[in-house]
């Protein structure tokens, strides 16, 4: 049976279907937070966390890790900001993180087509589509919607999305510093967003990333009254 790789509890009735999905290309700590974990699992709980509260499972040093950080102020930037506090409410628990990849790297090692194309690991990200359905997706990583395109995966995706029912389109806002583009995408049963990864983009600011705010407060208002949660 199928064992999903996931970085917060399963909510029966939020996040087991149709819910949030968070995907970036792989799994990932800082050197030192790696050993850390090692060195400490069996102090590990496992209490139900929330993707915004990994403290309850990891303790406190979860309260440092960058990309989870980056992706939580994101949503405050956005409007719809995360409680830390316990399981959170039932928006918060509407949101799952995986990743593309089923690995563990400080990061992507040679090429990401080559890497994300992968059989073993179109398996793994279709796998969890398939499992959860998500209505709405963040990728996180710029390359991670380009390669969703491919033949190899789109097919897979649409059979458990749906057909595309906007085509993929990358907008850009004007900004005094570094632009990113951001990707959108919609099927007939799932939104997707693609953001540059939240702690690998040289660059990359907060006041670029809140240029954004209105499209994404759309998607994740629409969200919340299609789920009817808060």
């Amino acid at each position: 049976m199928f064992e999903p790789n996931i970085g917060n509890s399963v909510f029966p009735g939020f996040n087991d279907n149709q819910g949030i999905m968070l995907c970036g290309y792989e799994w990932g700590f800082s050197k030192n937070d790696q050993d850390y974990l090692q060195t400490n699992e069996q102090k590990r709980s496992d209490a139900p966390h929330v993707f915004s509260n990994k403290a309850a499972e990891y303790g406190e040093i979860a309260n440092n890790w960058k990309y989870d950080n980056t992706i939580i102020y994101w949503f405050d930037l956005f409007g719809h900001k995360l409680s830390r506090r316990e399981t959170g409410g039932n928006f918060e628990k509407c949101i799952l993180q995986t990743n593309w990849c089923d690995t563990i790297n400080n990061k992507i090692e040679g090429d990401y087509w080559s890497k994300l194309l992968d059989p073993s690991q179109v398996d793994n990200f279709i796998a969890h589509i398939e499992m959860f359905k998500p209505r709405l997706i963040f990728f996180f990583g710029s390359k991670i919607i380009k390669i969703l395109q491919s033949d190899k995966v789109l097919p897979r995706f649409m059979g458990a999305m749906g057909a595309v029912t906007e085509p993929l389109y990358f907008r850009t806002k004007p900004f005094d510093g570094r632009i990113f583009n951001v990707g959108f995408q919609s099927f007939e049963k799932c939104k997707t967003v693609c953001f540059p990864h939240p702690s690998g983009s040289r660059g990359l600011s907060h006041d670029y990333i809140k240029l954004f705010s209105t499209e994404i407060d759309n998607l994740l208002l629409e969200f919340k009254e299609i789920k009817r949660v808060q």
